[in-house]
């Protein structure tokens, strides 16, 4: 904040606002100028995005942990997914399905960020200990059960660090996404601004999605790594 506010003397709010300019924006596009509803946009792109990486990336990722077949069938599928960045998957998006609704931002949210959780599902189901899983045959588990009573938290536990990351890039490829082609939502705000030399709002949005984000890390990812530590 010293930092910033060292900056806006030295240059024109232009270049750096000064925070009480910021502020003083940041309250009005909340409370006068239907910042709310694009906030809420946002919120749900990625979070819709985001649940459905990890929920497909996880049963798939299983799966294929289980099933050579389908661990080979899904390869160049992953790699395919990997190698292509998401500022092509957003301009792809975009061509196919327009700038409007949940699709385009949640769609390129998912091919960005499935074959992360993918690839860590499918690893943590090769490396459970096959003692363990013996141990629970001779109790007479059944599969099913000696995956998700034996297993489920090896899983869980080898997949959290790809769900955390997977949350962070969820949140910046969905404003990306908006910048460069929604019609709503922070990113279309911030994009709107850029055009009109709105320095200040452009800073005030930044702030609003940073909050943001840390709102929904602590309502969503936390609660899991609690699970997680109890799990250890």
């Amino acid at each position: 904040i010293a930092l910033w506010h060292w900056l806006s003397t030295l240059y024109p709010s232009l270049i750096v606002p000064s925070i009480a300019e910021t502020l003083d924006r940041l309250y009005l596009i909340l409370f006068e100028e239907n910042g709310g509803r694009h906030v809420w946009i946002t919120i749900q792109r990625a979070v819709v995005g985001f649940l459905a990486s990890v929920s497909l990336g996880i049963f798939i990722g299983v799966i294929a942990g289980l099933n050579k077949q389908v661990r080979y069938f899904m390869t160049p599928l992953e790699q395919l997914m990997m190698s292509i960045p998401p500022i092509a998957w957003i301009v792809l998006v975009l061509i196919w399905f327009g700038g409007d609704g949940l699709t385009s931002p949640v769609l390129t949210i998912f091919v960005s960020q499935f074959p992360v959780v993918y690839l860590s599902a499918t690893q943590a189901v090769r490396t459970i200990d096959v003692q363990l899983l013996e141990m629970g045959r001779s109790f007479k588990l059944s599969p099913i059960q000696s995956l998700t009573q034996i297993g489920g938290g090896h899983i869980f536990s080898y997949t959290y660090p790809a769900i955390t990351l997977t949350f962070g890039a969820s949140w910046k490829v969905g404003v990306m996404a908006e910048v460069l082609g929604m019609n709503n939502g922070i990113g279309s705000q911030i994009a709107n601004a850029r055009v009109n030399l709105e320095t200040a709002d452009v800073f005030g949005w930044i702030i609003i999605a940073v909050v943001l984000y840390m709102i929904c890390d602590k309502v969503l990812i936390r609660p899991i790594n609690t699970y997680n530590m109890k799990w250890r």
